[in-house]
This record gives C-alpha cells, structure tokens and sequence, in this order.
C-alpha cells in the first residue's frame, strides 16, 4: 500500500474536530475510522466509488483482523490510560505509562495493517486513483455517497449527531466546500 492513504488519514484525523468526530462514530455506533477514512481519502483522490458488494467484501476481509487486533489493543490502551499503582514502587505509574505508549504504538500499526488490507480488498482503481476513463465525480459527492454505503453495509444506526458528525468530517476532508458538506450527507442519507 502506497504510504498516500495512510498519510492522508493522519492528517485528516489529526484537524480540527475530526478526531472527536470520529471516536463520537466509533464509541456510539461501532463505525470503523480506518474505514471512514480510507472512503473519503479515495473520494478526494478522484477515485471510483466501491459500491455496497465490493464494500461488503471488503469488510469482510478485515473484520476478523479488527476483532483479533485492533479492537483489544485500543480496549487495552484505553484501559490503561492514568493508571495509577496503589502504594506501588516509585516511578511504577511512570512505567505505566510507558507500557500504555507501546500498546498505542501497536495499535497503530494494527490499524495501518488494516488500512492495507482494507485498500487491497477494494483492489484495482477504488482507491488507487481517477478511474480511467469517464468524467470525473464530485469528491464531495462521491465521499458522502461512500460513507452512505458503507453505513449500510455495516448496518449502523443514523441519528442528527452522526450526520453532524460525518458532515464535519467531510468539511475538513474539502475545506473549500466545507459549507456543502451537510448538504452533502442529507442527500447521500436521504434524510
């Protein structure tokens, strides 16, 4: 996997009120964020939209690395964060600390393995790039439709704070639209 896609969805998880948008996705309804972020990474590259079936598969793909990997790692790392040792040995919350650090560094790399997987799933032009040949989509349009998919697929519930949330996802992802975005989630929901 070109470094493109994962670099992209640093960059957009780390702007402002992605990330909180994300986990809000992610805590309240069990969306994937390395999902999310790969869709709308191939929608701002230009490139052809999966669909639901090759969505499907895809996922399929994954899930099992998501609930062996990346799932009891984030737990881990979550359950030690400010861990504090009761009348415990000096520097033994330090320590834990640092042990909280390496779980979060392999769950990153859990993560950017299941971003690979996730791209080689989809496979050919879905996020290598523009398709090549025929008019070039939207990304506004094409991310929201994707995420739309995908939120089928995985058959996530939809209430007013997910659409706020995926809205301000994609008016970072298209800082120059940011004003469409919502707009762009009614229509890709249909509500």
């Amino acid at each position: 996997m070109s470094d493109a896609v994962w670099d992209f969805a640093v960059a957009l998880y780390g702007r402002p009120g992605v990330r909180e948008a994300c986990l809000e996705l992610q805590d309240r309804r069990g969306a994937d964020v390395i999902v999310l972020l790969a869709l709308v990474q191939a929608a701002t590259a230009g490139a052809a939209e999966p669909g639901d079936d090759r969505l499907r598969r895809a996922q399929a793909a994954i899930a099992p690395w998501h609930a062996a990997a990346v799932q009891p790692l984030r737990s881990l790392r979550r359950a030690l964060k400010g861990w504090r040792f009761e009348r415990g040995a000096a520097g033994a919350d330090a320590r834990a600390e640092a042990a909280r650090q390496e779980v979060a560094a392999a769950e990153r790399a859990a993560e950017r393995a299941e971003l690979s997987a996730f791209v080689d799933a989809l496979a050919d032009r879905c996020l290598a790039g523009p398709p090549s040949t025929g008019p070039r989509r939207d990304g506004l349009a094409a991310a929201a439709d994707s995420l739309a998919s995908y939120w089928r697929v995985a058959g996530l519930g939809l209430d007013a704070g997910d659409r706020a949330a995926l809205a301000l996802i994609l008016a970072e992802a298209f800082p120059s639209r940011a004003g469409e975005s919502e707009g762009a989630v009614a229509r890709a929901f249909n509500s």
